[in-house]
């Protein structure tokens, strides 16, 4: 079964977009079309972003909402610790935490709507590519 990590610039659109390609992402992974691979440093970024007064606000998100969605992907995702650091991406080194899952893990994919890691196109054969990339490129195994 595919392997993918799904940055949090995704995770969070699919969650208060419901009808975009990061939402049908998240569908695809609750049908278990996928396994969605994370880290307890990505879990902890989802649970800070979802939690900015501008994102609850705007987007109506109560602490249950969140506790949910948290509780489901700390659940049925394969959470890794990776041990190694790396340091490919220089200008965001915050980004190199989901090459760090890939790496430990093997993830086929890293979906991300962040140029510093689309850029990188690739490591260590996991591919790096868009939502929507991602949703063309998983029909051929749905």
């Amino acid at each position: 079964m595919i392997k993918a990590i799904v940055d949090t610039n995704v995770l969070i659109s699919g969650i208060i977009s419901t009808k975009s390609s990061p939402a049908k992402i998240i569908d695809l992974w609750h049908e278990r079309k996928f396994i969605l691979v994370t880290s307890k440093k990505i879990l902890q970024e989802v649970e800070r972003v979802l939690n900015y007064p501008k994102i609850t606000k705007k987007y109506h998100l109560n602490k249950e909402k969140i506790t949910d969605f948290l509780k489901g992907l700390s659940t049925f995702s394969e959470v890794c610790s990776p041990r190694k650091k790396i340091l490919i991406i220089k200008k965001d080194l915050e980004d190199n935490k989901f090459i760090e899952a890939a790496v430990v893990t093997r993830a086929d994919f890293i979906i991300s709507g962040d140029r510093h890691l689309l850029e990188l196109g690739e490591y260590q054969g996991t591919e790096i590519i868009t939502a929507k990339e991602f949703l063309l490129r998983i029909q051929v195994y749905l």
